[in-house]
């Protein structure tokens, strides 16, 4: 009988390389979520492969109650995967950082940009929205209703990370 739990580990992990991480932060209903839902189609149409990954503050689940996966989590099953032909989602009973996020994501699928929505406090380069509130460390553009200041800064960042691969010191 063949033992399938057996896995070769001699086995080198995938290795892709890290992602652009744009953070966009701002109060609520400053039109983050507004801007996201405009720049992403346009950089889909400029080839790039986009991800996000949204902060909340609030404490709420995307699970539902009473579903299997539901129930599967309340068996104590954690984490939990739901597939269909629609979707995959990964349900866990607890939050992961920033770093495990963008880590598990990158593992999975290869991603050219990751954009985050919230994370003010992440050391990641970030686009002010809002024109209220406190500009946060990391902070390399105060949005101010031209999507084309973002595209222009998401190219110049995506160069930037092109020109840093073939310096010599990555050689």
């Amino acid at each position: 009988m063949n033992n399938t739990n057996n896995i070769d580990s001699s086995v080198e992990p995938i290795r892709r390389s890290s992602p652009v991480i744009l953070g966009f932060y701002g109060r609520s209903n400053s039109g983050k979520t507004t801007l996201l839902e405009v720049i992403i189609p346009m950089l889909k149409n400029m080839g790039l492969r986009v991800a996000t990954i949204k902060q909340t503050h609030h404490k709420v689940s995307a699970d539902t109650k009473g579903k299997d996966t539901w129930r599967h989590r309340q068996a104590g099953a954690d984490p939990v995967i739901l597939s269909s032909y629609v979707e995959t989602a990964l349900f866990m009973g607890h939050k992961l950082s920033l770093e495990e996020m963008i880590r598990m994501l990158t593992y999975v699928t290869p991603v050219d940009i990751i954009l985050l929505e919230g994370w003010k406090h992440e050391d990641v380069p970030k686009v002010f929205i809002g024109g209220e509130g406190e500009e946060m460390p990391g902070t390399l553009l105060h949005y101010n209703d031209e999507p084309s200041e973002v595209l222009n800064l998401i190219r110049e960042m995506m160069q930037n990370k092109q020109l840093s691969k073939l310096s010599p010191s990555n050689n």
